[in-house]
């Protein structure tokens, strides 16, 4: 498979840049550490987008660590390791979970899978970059942690949010992921998202330390997409795979990120609008 993976690096080098410009629609979720719930929610918004009459693409680059097929409960019969094998081409990953919703999967516990290696990410965003525009949204589920990986998918992408919980080791690791961002001039395309929070007070304290920090030490203010309460309801959800979102409705913690997804509507729809202004200007 190295073999395989090496000729895909030098094809990447020919075809970068090569997919069709068009929508500036990619969404990815990242975060400092596990444990955020960061995957839970990738899901969960992909579905409450698609609820809202929204296609959408779910793509899970946390490699070696991919789990949406286990909380979707299906089998990933092709990832994107076979793709990076030459055992499957792109088109052929995609898995309709239904009309509004594609998934390409990534692959977990192989120990031939080679770790992503930023050229085999290039290649993977230039094929994404040939479909995106069938898509009014494309999130990517992002490995945890800070390397040029990471970097790598998230300087890929059209907005970036970044999940912490209200716990100080989150909290600490969000702001190691804003001060890697903002040396890498891409701090201004993110977004903080406090999850897990027990109250608003609780919320409220993690998102003033983190502005606090951002402001003193990065001489920048840091902004946030909104907060997730801490729900019981969800950790049931993952144990009988299954959506919050889409079984539970009316609960609190899926009417908030109902709210989340209709705001991230509305960023995306800035950053084209924003797109398309500077298009006309350069004309």
């Amino acid at each position: 498979m190295i073999g395989q993976a090496e000729r895909i690096i030098e094809l990447s080098k020919l075809n970068t840049g090569s997919g069709s410009a068009g929508k500036r629609n990619i969404i990815s979720f990242t975060s400092g550490k596990g444990g955020t719930g960061k995957t839970v929610l990738s899901v969960n918004t992909a579905y409450a987008l698609s609820k809202q009459g929204k296609k959408v693409l779910l793509v899970d680059l946390d490699s070696n660590l991919s789990n949406i097929n286990i909380l979707l409960n299906v089998y990933a019969e092709n990832t994107i390791a076979n793709f990076l094998e030459g055992k499957k081409l792109f088109s052929d990953l995609i898995y309709e979970h239904d009309s509004n919703l594609h998934v390409i999967f990534g692959d977990s516990g192989n120990t031939e899978y080679p770790k992503p290696r930023i050229d085999l990410i290039k290649f993977i965003f230039v094929q994404i970059s040939k479909i995106q525009n069938d898509y009014d949204f494309v999130i990517i589920d992002s490995t945890a942690g800070i390397d040029e990986d990471v970097l790598t998918i998230l300087k890929n992408s059209d907005l970036n949010i970044i999940v912490t919980t209200t716990e100080p080791t989150a909290v600490m690791d969000a702001y190691v992921v804003l001060k890697f961002l903002k040396k890498n001039n891409i701090l201004s395309s993110s977004k903080i998202l406090v999850n897990k929070c027990f109250d608003n007070s609780d919320a409220d304290s993690a998102e003033e330390n983190l502005k606090q920090a951002s402001i003193h030490f990065l001489k920048q203010e840091v902004s946030f997409l909104g907060k997730v309460g801490f729900d019981t309801d969800v950790n049931k959800s993952i144990i009988n795979q299954n959506i919050l979102v889409k079984e539970n409705p009316d609960n609190k913690t899926s009417k908030q990120i109902y709210s989340l997804s209709a705001q991230l509507e509305k960023l995306i729809q800035v950053v084209n609008n924003s797109q398309s202004a500077k298009v006309t200007f350069s004309k």
